[in-house]
């Protein structure tokens, strides 16, 4: 087996199985301790390079779902190498972590919602003042809406990030209320805004230690977003 390892996500194991093959046909092996596992492939970084990265994304997070459908899983960011052995010892490193939150939220998912300005304010219109007057009204509308959005019933709790012209909100729901949650959102009447919904995800966002993944080797080329 190759050294350098991609991995794909760690999940409580249970009475399913884990895909055949992974990102570029690669196969898929698992690795089991601490009551956890974790799926990863044997692939170099210059395996992803180029025109490759697009399609090797996708079929990551194809091979993520594989296991999301059946159960809460912790994906790692895309893409990052890890050898062998810095695999396993991070499993056995965070393994508490891992264990608290697959099996308190085992039957949970990330739904996500872009609350966007329903038209941004001319750049050439008027003197700076009033571009920046109308920037500041546009902020308090969002804020205004995403009030209202978190509202929504179906959501155990809520998380919020601001970021360039949009508020990012972020929703903790129960996998059998996806679709009236999805619903519920979209049929929510705002003035001047519109909401972009996607999920369900795997609920990172309310995972703290998903930001203290090993990093160090993660490979410096471009992500792609999901849409």
């Amino acid at each position: 087996m190759n050294s350098s390892s991609l991995p794909y996500c760690v999940f409580v194991p249970g009475a399913f199985a884990i895909p055949e093959s992974g990102v570029h046909g690669s196969e898929v092996h698992r690795l089991d301790a601490e009551g956890l596992s974790i799926i990863f492939s044997s692939i170099l970084p210059t395996d992803l390079r180029g025109d490759r990265l697009k399609s090797a994304a996708l079929e990551f997070h194809q091979t993520v779902h594989s296991i999301f459908v059946h159960t809460a899983v912790v994906p790692f960011r895309f893409p990052t190498f890890l050898s062998d052995s810095e695999l396993k010892q991070h499993l056995m490193d965070s393994a508490a972590d891992y264990l608290d939150f697959l099996e308190n939220h085992a039957n949970h998912v990330q739904m996500e919602i872009r609350v966007l300005p329903a038209e941004h304010p001319a750049t050439e219109a008027g003197s700076g003042t009033e571009y920046m007057n109308k920037k500041a009204a546009e902020r308090r509308r969002l804020l205004n809406a995403a009030d209202k959005t978190v509202q929504i019933e179906h959501a155990r709790t809520w998380s919020r990030r601001e970021v360039r012209d949009a508020i990012h909100l972020f929703a903790l729901v129960d996998r059998q209320q996806v679709n009236g949650f999805r619903e519920a959102a979209v049929n929510l009447m705002l003035d001047d805004v519109k909401l972009r919904v996607t999920g369900p995800w795997p609920a990172t966002e309310f995972f703290s230690p998903f930001q203290q993944q090993p990093a160090g080797n993660v490979v410096n080329i471009s992500r792609g977003e999901r849409s």
